[in-house]
């Protein structure tokens, strides 16, 4: 980890959260911690779009909405994402790699 890098869970902390709260950036980027198991992309996303999350259900998202994921099952090892656009992609929830606070999937 970077020094100043909150790690929510991975390497030093295997317990997967309860919840995340992600914000929908439309201007996408690689994860910086899981660039070999994150699918979602640099590339630029609808403004405005419907995201269906596995295991959480669907979302009518703006550029800069904040979303808190909370799945009743607790999360599985991917959580994947279905854009409007017919885009998915997915990052790795089970801690075995790491999910660190301000870091952007996609």
């Amino acid at each position: 980890l970077r020094d100043d890098d909150c790690e929510i869970c991975g390497i030093n902390n295997w317990s997967r959260p309860s919840y995340l709260k992600l914000k929908y950036i439309s201007v996408g980027v690689e994860s910086f911690y899981q660039t070999y198991r994150s699918t979602c992309e640099d590339r630029f996303y609808p403004l405005e779009t419907e995201v269906s999350i596995s295991g959480v259900g669907d979302f009518e998202l703006e550029d800069g909405d904040v979303i808190t994921l909370r799945p009743p099952g607790g999360f599985g090892a991917e959580t994947r994402f279905r854009f409007g656009d017919g885009y998915t992609c997915e990052f790795h929830t089970s801690c075995s790699e790491p999910i660190v606070a301000g870091d952007q999937f996609g």
